[in-house]
């Protein structure tokens, strides 16, 4: 979904500030304009493959998760930005993860836990 919601793109922002590129060996990540990034890109999509009624839907809701498990996925190499992060030595990643404790701390609740804003698209059609 493009433009991520801020709790999804979090992470991205970490990386980014702390001057990370994608390696090379790494294709480059799906682009805004793609269509099935897009709820009516989604929707013709379906359609296009002889669906009737095809309807596209963003589901939104706050995903609330420590600080340091949602560090820990990328930080162990899951997802793109898992595996740009691996690809980089230790003081970077350390950079980057300064980063991302900087930025999280505006999505810090009360109980110490972050409340990251995420969106989903749900797509659904008939044969």
């Amino acid at each position: 979904m493009h433009p991520a919601p801020a709790g999804q793109a979090l992470l991205g922002r970490a990386v980014a500030a702390a001057g990370v590129a994608r390696p090379a060996h790494l294709p480059p990540p799906p682009g805004e304009d793609e269509l099935p990034h897009r709820p009516d890109g989604l929707a013709r999509l379906l359609t296009s493959a002889g669906l009737r009624e095809a309807r596209c839907e963003t589901l939104r809701w706050q995903h609330r998760t420590g600080a340091d498990e949602w560090w820990s996925g990328p930080a162990n190499g899951v997802g793109f930005l898992g595996q740009v992060l691996l690809s980089r030595d230790e003081r970077t990643r350390a950079e980057a993860r300064r980063h991302f404790d900087t930025l999280s701390r505006e999505f810090l609740c009360e109980d110490g836990l972050l409340a990251l804003p995420h969106a989903a698209l749900l797509v659904s059609a008939r044969r």
